[in-house]
């Protein structure tokens, strides 16, 4: 009788263990078809949150690289051109201490494109007419023959070709100077005796040393230059070579006289 038992119970409990596995695989198959690649997965407690399927990015298609072009460059930007120089400095053809040769070399080396000799006398002693002439014939810089006529005023006298009687009233050494087709410039207005406004604003000057107008006379000066124009020049006066610290910078290239009047009648120069 026990080993019928035995043999019936064996029976039963192998016909469970089938049944438990064909049941378990029926539920997996189940869960595997509710989770399609297309479903959303929803988490239980949070309504908000949800697994949305990420479609990837479409793989963005490299064309070729154009081919360059100069036509499609862009323009260089214009580069400003300016040159520097000094109209106002003494030699040892008057009351300076350095030679025509040592105010010409510190000029250059301070890369002026040009100069005017300023001596108190224009051709009238030997050192001045050779000064004259090397400064006539200066082929390493723009150098302009010139004057500081001397007389109740200052006056310089740039681009003469000979000398300016210093008798004269400043409007007539003015129009003296313009009949030799020079530029007619107010030296340290300010200076002790100054020029009058008469002398000043309204003799036909070209130009007046701005750099040597001093700060109490600042505010009169420009006041009278709005109602009669008059256009500045900044200069060094110098009487020896180290001395030449102050200088104009004017826009353009200056390589004559007649560069140089355009600029500083055109207010191209400051």
């Amino acid at each position: 009788m026990v080993p019928r038992k035995l043999f019936l119970m064996s029976i039963a409990f192998l016909a469970l263990s089938v049944v438990a596995f064909l049941l378990g695989n029926a539920s997996q198959n189940s869960l595997a078809a509710s989770l399609t690649p297309s479903s959303t997965l929803t988490v239980t407690g949070s309504p908000n949150l949800s697994l949305v399927t990420l479609t990837p990015a479409p793989i963005r298609q490299i064309t070729a690289t154009p081919t360059l072009s100069l036509a499609n460059l862009p323009s260089p930007t214009p580069t400003l051109v300016i040159s520097m120089g000094d109209l106002h400095m003494h030699t040892t053809c008057s009351d300076g201490s350095s030679t025509y040769e040592l105010m010409v070399k510190r000029a250059m080396k301070l890369r002026y494109a040009f100069i005017a000799i300023t001596d108190h006398h224009f051709a009238d002693t030997t050192t001045c007419r050779q000064v004259i002439e090397s400064c006539r014939n200066e082929k390493r810089i723009l150098c302009i023959p010139s004057m500081e006529v001397s007389g109740k005023r200052h006056l310089l006298a740039v681009g003469i070709s000979k000398s300016v009687d210093k008798g004269l009233s400043i409007k007539a050494q003015v129009e003296a100077i313009h009949k030799q087709g020079g530029l007619a410039i107010a030296a340290h207005p300010y200076a002790i005796p100054p020029y009058t406004d008469d002398e000043l604003f309204r003799s036909g000057l070209d130009a007046a040393e701005c750099s040597a107008v001093p700060p109490a006379e600042r505010a009169h000066f420009l006041e009278m230059q709005q109602k009669y124009p008059i256009h500045c020049v900044f200069d060094s006066d110098a009487h020896n070579f180290f001395q030449m610290q102050t200088f104009n910078i004017c826009s353009g290239k200056i390589t004559t006289f007649e560069d140089l009047k355009n600029a500083i009648l055109q207010n191209h120069c400051w």
